[in-house]
């Protein structure tokens, strides 16, 4: 089965091509529906695992209620971002996929005053999985990623694919059966 990697390019670094068998580069200017054809038309059988690189959003503001900043507001992934209010959008990949991997700062992220808002990343990973009925694996915390290597022999730092590494704080996995697994 392929895999497909998605990378905004607003998170920066070159795309790490080599985990994937395809790849795709959105921008500001990308039609979250035209990149869900795109990844539609990128395999003639189900899709292994589609990695998504991207900048997750945070927020004070719960349309209910004020919070500290907090992770878990959706994704700043292609013009239209993909939030709780548009992850229904997804319904188009269902069983296409049988995992989705978001390299982003804190999708998983729910404050307790967020609980049940458009800020509650739980919710929007549980949706993200039942839509497409793959597993959904992501964080509740910001995400570190390096994509400079220091060449101490030329005293010069060189521009490398993005490179994720580890995980940081806890990594969840989204079932479509709405389980909830802590993974890390």
């Amino acid at each position: 089965m392929p895999t497909v990697l998605v990378h905004d390019t607003r998170l920066l670094g070159p795309t790490p091509r080599s985990m994937a068998d395809s790849s795709f580069e959105v921008d500001a200017t990308s039609s979250l529906t035209g990149l869900i054809q795109n990844i539609s038309n990128s395999a003639n059988s189900t899709i292994s695992r589609l990695m998504i690189m991207c900048h997750g959003y945070e927020s004070t503001d719960t349309g209910s209620a004020s919070i500290p900043m907090s992770l878990g507001f959706g994704l700043q992934l292609c013009l239209e971002s993909l939030t709780l209010s548009n992850v229904s959008i997804l319904n188009s990949l269902n069983n296409a996929i049988a995992s989705i991997i978001l390299y982003a700062c804190g999708p998983a992220n729910t404050h307790p005053f967020a609980n049940g808002t458009y800020g509650d990343g739980r919710r929007f990973c549980m949706e993200m999985a039942a839509y497409t009925n793959a597993d959904v694996y992501a964080s509740d915390v910001t995400q570190f990623y390096n994509n400079y290597k220091y060449d101490a022999t030329k005293l010069v730092c060189e521009t490398i694919p993005i490179d994720f590494g580890d995980w940081e704080g806890n990594v969840y996995r989204f079932s479509p059966d709405g389980s909830v697994t802590k993974v890390q």
